[in-house]
C-alpha cells in the first residue's frame, strides 16, 4: 500500500502518540522533536518509513479487534491478535484463527465485518 501526503498528515498525530509508547522520547523540547518526525515523514526519510509502516501495521491489526470475521465455520468477535514472527493468531470468543502475514489483507477484505454478531 502506498501512502500519500495526506494519509501521513492524517495519521501523523496517532504515529507520534504510537512512537511514545514504543519508548521514543525527546532530547530537549517536544515541539521540535515533533517537527522533526514530521519533517522526515513528509520528505520520505528511510527510517522514519519503516517505522511508519510498522505503525501502520500494528493500526490495521487492532482495527481488527472488536469485529466480527466470519471464517469457515466460524462467525464471532475478534477479542485479541497476537503477533508472531511470520503469522498472527487472531483469538476470537470460540477459537483461533492461524494467519501468515502475507495473507492478513485478503483475510480482512473477505472475512471481517464491523457489524458485531
Amino acid at each position: 500500500m502506498k501512502t500519500t501526503y495526506e494519509d501521513k498528515i492524517e495519521l501523523f498525530d496517532s504515529f507520534y502518540a504510537w512512537l511514545k509508547e514504543d519508548g521514543l522520547k525527546p532530547y530537549k523540547s517536544e515541539r521540535l522533536h515533533r517537527k522533526a518526525i514530521f519533517s522526515n515523514l513528509i520528505n520520505d526519510e528511510k527510517l522514519t518509513l519503516e517505522n511508519f509502516k510498522d505503525f501502520l501495521d500494528y493500526k490495521k491489526i487492532n482495527d481488527m479487534i472488536d469485529k466480527r470475521i466470519i471464517y469457515k465455520q466460524i462467525d464471532s468477535i475478534i477479542i485479541n491478535i497476537e503477533i508472531k514472527q511470520n503469522y498472527y493468531i487472531i483469538l476470537t470468543k470460540e477459537s483461533k484463527i492461524k494467519v501468515l502475514k502475507k495473507n492478513i489483507d485478503e483475510l480482512i477484505g473477505k472475512c471481517i465485518r464491523d457489524e458485531h454478531g
